[in-house]
């Protein structure tokens, strides 16, 4: 599956949810494509359409230069806010989701540095530091160990 399923969604809705980040409130339905999950999480059309089929395609997402730069760019705005109460900026599902997507990027630029053609990765363990104590969201972690198992590159 292309890329640019994220690419033409995030063209149309980024700047609504980098805005809406940045206030510190969600409010409109983009979390699925903004923050990415691993496949097999969600079960609406949108989680499964949107989720990352592999390693793979994550890194190749890490790899492409307006979806790096706009998943940067949002986390830096999540940082930025002068309090740690993650549900209130998300729903309590969107903050799991939120969750499992660092969890997903955070493994992957720690054990594939190789294949990502970027250098800022800590900013995905500094939201998870930041809004979950540092911990990794354990389903997202069972699926990536299954695909490891898998993946080589």
């Amino acid at each position: 599956m292309s890329l640019n399923r994220f690419i033409e969604a995030q063209q149309r809705d980024y700047e609504t949810a980098l805005q809406e980040v940045k206030q510190g409130k969600k409010i409109n339905h983009w979390m699925w494509y903004i923050f990415p999950q691993i496949h097999s999480l969600g079960e609406s059309y949108y989680a499964k359409y949107y989720a990352l089929k592999s390693i793979e395609e994550t890194i190749e997402y890490l790899n492409n230069d307006y979806l790096y730069n706009n998943i940067i760019l949002i986390c830096e705005a999540l940082l930025e806010i002068n309090h740690s109460d993650v549900e209130k900026i998300f729903s309590d599902i969107d903050a799991i989701k939120l969750r499992s997507s660092m969890t997903l990027f955070n493994y992957v630029t720690e054990y594939y540095p190789n294949q990502i053609n970027k250098t800022n990765h800590i900013v995905f363990q500094q939201v998870l530091n930041k809004f979950f104590c540092g911990q990794e969201d354990e389903l997202t972690l069972e699926i990536i160990y299954k695909e490891r198992d898998n993946f080589q590159f």
